[in-house]
């Protein structure tokens, strides 16, 4: 293995990583994102068919693409009775976040922690 791939292997296994730290400690859904990006990249940049200036613009071009696709995924009318995740779980409605129900659980009315007084609007 020459050491372009071993390069991109381990950073692929390092945006794993960061992709792991991010859903587990952070809940951040961009940065898992952002990480599966790098991984992606690097995937590209593995390929032994074409010479390194044609990987990294091939690997930009699929990153491009696979971003572009996960932004407008929510406006994507074909898309809208396909059920996925906590929709095919709730029968069709989302979920709300964990947080929300733990908040709602504790405090009993939501709109007390948003700041809103109970009858004033």
């Amino acid at each position: 293995m020459n050491s372009s791939r071993r390069n991109a292997l381990i950073m692929i296994v390092l945006a794993a990583a960061g992709a792991y730290a991010f859903h587990r400690g952070a809940d951040n859904f961009w940065g898992v994102i952002t990480c599966g990006l790098v991984a992606v990249w690097a995937a590209f940049s593995m390929l032994p068919v074409m010479d390194a200036g044609w990987r990294f613009k091939v690997g930009f071009v699929a990153v491009t693409f696979v971003a572009a696709f996960v932004a407008l995924w929510p406006t994507l009318s074909v898309l809208d009775n396909v059920k996925v995740g906590a929709q095919a779980r709730h029968g069709g409605r989302s979920a709300p976040p964990l947080a929300f129900r733990a908040l709602h659980r504790r405090r009993g009315a939501v709109g007390r922690h948003l700041g809103h007084v109970e009858g004033r609007r």
